[in-house]
């Protein structure tokens, strides 16, 4: 009972974390920011439609930056589960609202 509620706390604060720092891609990926000419340069390779979820869109950015950054950090940290789908799939429903809030927010 212990280990879920840490569990759920940690998974609550790298979620947090997660929007935030995805927030902080889409802004980077701005006009005359830091990314924006990485975003040209794939701009030039890839179609407008399949750039929405890498730089164009706050709420697109959460199944693509979401999916990266969970499977990055968990399956070093936990191993491999079939379990740990199901929360990647949490993750990226959470993050797309709570991107678009912290957008709207901040």
């Amino acid at each position: 009972m212990i280990l879920e509620f840490q569990y759920l706390i940690c998974f609550s604060i790298f979620v947090v974390l997660q929007s935030l720092a995805i927030n902080g891609i889409f802004e980077a990926s701005r006009e005359g920011m830091v990314i924006y000419p990485f975003r040209i340069f794939l701009s030039r390779y890839i179609s407008e439609y399949w750039m929405n979820p890498i730089f164009n869109c706050i709420r697109c950015m959460s199944s693509f930056w979401g999916a990266v950054t969970f499977f990055i950090t968990v399956i070093p940290l936990f191993g491999f589960c079939w379990i740990e789908l199901w929360g990647g799939a949490l993750d990226v429903f959470i993050l797309c609202s709570l991107n678009y809030f912290f957008y709207k927010r901040l």
